[in-house]
């Protein structure tokens, strides 16, 4: 058996293992809750609701976790394959020990299993990652523009999962648009493409936040509820309830209708 089919069986038994471990997918409460909204059809805003849009159509075929579980799975190995192929020299046995080497790094065979937002967008941003590298072995500028368009298209999912992944774009994109010069490359066209690449990723925040409108059904407030829950921490820490009393002025409803909060109901809440 030559060494390539070796370190494809130990990939193949690795993943399943992990498939097994996590089997029929780890959920926490922020999965439930997508979930429910997956099944009703009531997409919030307190998580992008593209992810229950895209759990909902795996649920009307297979109900349950599960194929949320092999999808995010599979676009992990993927994406790593993708990174061996054009970051690493060498037969694909280098690449398939890469890939498998990944897999078990304990903080990513600890979570890569739960159906998080967090770990969709993580595997997309390497796919991302991938498009940027292949660039360097692209020739010709009809592939200079495929992968552009495959990274703009990866980083763009990134960001429907979680807005904040435009922090990791920016330095992406401005590493793409980088290598699509020729050398020697100066230091101007390095300023250049960093303004670019912060503008491009700004412009794919609009709009995958657009996408993401669109899809809300009903609006959840998540920065008020953030607010509040900081507010009443302040509250319970320094012994005084009336920050909710006067944050009642500029949050809408932060008294739920009540005329005052007892600091023992906080103080209960908060430990």
């Amino acid at each position: 058996m030559d060494r390539t089919r070796y370190m494809l069986i130990i990939l193949i038994v690795s993943a399943g293992l992990l498939f097994i471990t996590f089997y029929p997918g780890a959920m926490s409460i922020d999965s439930y809750e997508q979930l429910r909204q997956a099944r009703s059809g009531q997409f919030g805003d307190w998580h992008p609701p593209f992810m229950a849009w895209v759990w909902r159509a795996f649920d009307a075929i297979l109900q349950g976790s599960i194929l949320m579980l092999l999808a995010q799975l599979g676009l992990y190995l993927f994406s790593l394959w993708a990174i061996a192929r054009v970051a690493l020299p060498g037969p694909d046995s280098v690449r398939l020990g890469f890939v498998i080497a990944s897999l078990w790094l304990a903080p990513v065979s600890g979570i890569i299993g739960v159906v998080w937002k967090d770990i969709w967008t993580s595997c997309l941003l390497l796919l991302t990652g991938a498009c940027c590298l292949a660039i360097t072995t692209a020739t010709g500028r009809a592939w200079h523009l495929r992968c552009l368009g495959a990274a703009a298209l990866a980083f763009t999912a990134a960001l429907l999962f979680r807005p904040n992944a435009v922090f990791a774009g920016v330095p992406l994109l401005a590493y793409l648009l980088w290598m699509t010069r020729p050398a020697p490359r100066t230091v101007r066209w390095g300023v250049s493409v960093l303004f670019v690449g912060a503008a491009a990723s700004a412009l794919l925040l609009l709009v995958s936040s657009g996408l993401n409108r669109v899809l809300t059904v009903h609006h959840q407030h998540p920065l008020q509820s953030i607010l509040i829950f900081d507010i009443a921490g302040v509250s319970t820490l320094s012994g005084r309830a009336d920050f909710l009393n006067d944050a009642s002025e500029s949050i809408p409803d932060v008294m739920r209708q009540q005329r005052s909060v007892e600091l023992s109901a906080l103080q209960a809440a908060y430990y």
